[in-house]
């Protein structure tokens, strides 16, 4: 079957003090990444989209910051250099508020970046006239509320509907403020099987979009 894509470019960065080394950064529990590939249509390949796909860590709330702040930099140079609407998506293990919501609110724009590995920043800066008042906006806040699914929890754990304590949602999609795109639904979709196995601790989160004329 033919691809409705074409990848353009793709590469990588670590979620560290050092992102373009393999690298952990202090306190994390595991190496984390964040993968990026630009996409053309090709049934209309004028449009393009750059997707951030990332995974935060679990354990330090400081490195999901030092993340968030990575990736809020690559995704407004991407923004600003292709003209085209941008996306990350991915597990935060951070939910939207609470003492370990840092990596969603600097994504966001709540609260402000921290600083950032200078090779790094110096890569992908932008000149005064440049940037723009840039964030991600949450695709769950974004789509008409009555297209957003009854579903709320994106982890849930292995322990079923019997113990609901340490639900929470921590799987995002955004989209980032220079648009080009809109949301028409927003689904969190059960991992529970028929037979009472539940597939995931993790639901998996979708959203149906669409690409907006450019102007």
């Amino acid at each position: 079957m033919r691809s409705e894509l074409q990848l353009i470019s793709n590469d990588n960065f670590w979620l560290s003090e050092t992102p373009f080394e393999p690298s952990i950064h202090p306190g994390a529990g595991y190496h984390r990444l964040c993968t990026i590939a630009r996409f053309r249509l090709v049934s209309n390949p004028s449009q393009t989209f750059t997707v951030f796909n990332t995974h935060l860590d679990h354990y330090s709330d400081k490195s999901r910051r030092v993340a968030a702040s990575l990736l809020l930099t690559r995704a407004r140079f991407e923004a600003v250099n292709t003209a085209a609407p941008i996306f990350i998506l991915g597990d935060f293990n951070s939910p939207p508020t609470g003492s370990d919501s840092g990596g969603y609110k600097i994504t966001t724009g709540a609260s402000p970046p921290l600083p950032i590995n200078l090779e790094f920043a110096k890569k992908y800066s932008l000149t005064q006239d440049q940037m723009p008042d840039f964030r991600m906006l949450d695709l769950r806040a974004e789509t008409p509320q009555r297209n957003v699914s009854a579903d709320f929890a994106t982890y849930t754990g292995f322990g079923g509907p019997s113990d609901t304590s340490d639900w929470s949602r921590i799987d995002f999609i955004f989209g980032g403020s220079n648009k080009g795109w809109t949301s028409n639904s927003y689904m969190v979709r059960s991992v529970l099987s028929d037979d009472g196995m539940l597939a995931s601790d993790h639901r998996p989160v979708f959203a149906d979009i669409s690409f907006l004329p450019a102007p």
